[in-house]
């Protein structure tokens, strides 16, 4: 725990089909990129209804509470980058 924290190398599928995407249909990847939207999105919805149960009150969080929080925005945030990242993709794949 006193270790400085190293941040981690993104080992992502999607990322390694995508840019191998012209050895398949494009229709392929864009059915795996909306799979993976649809996927990123229900991880949004129960990270945001968690959010919603625990975490109105952030003023009377404990410490713990507020920890536990702010890993909780982090998934927030990814899942939103995520379904950005994919509606992006789906438009430029789209427009092949």
């Amino acid at each position: 725990m006193k270790k400085p924290s190293q941040p981690d190398t993104i080992r992502e599928d999607i990322l390694v089909k995508i840019f191998s995407g012209d050895l398949v249909p494009v229709k392929v990847l864009i059915a795996d990129v909306e799979r993976r939207q649809n996927i990123h999105l229900d991880k949004l919805s129960k990270y945001q209804e968690i959010e919603q149960e625990n975490f109105l009150k952030t003023e009377e969080l404990t410490k713990a509470e507020k920890l536990k929080y702010l890993v909780l925005k982090a998934g927030i945030r990814c899942e939103i980058e995520w379904l950005g990242w994919c509606d992006e993709a789906l438009e430029i794949l789209k427009d092949l």
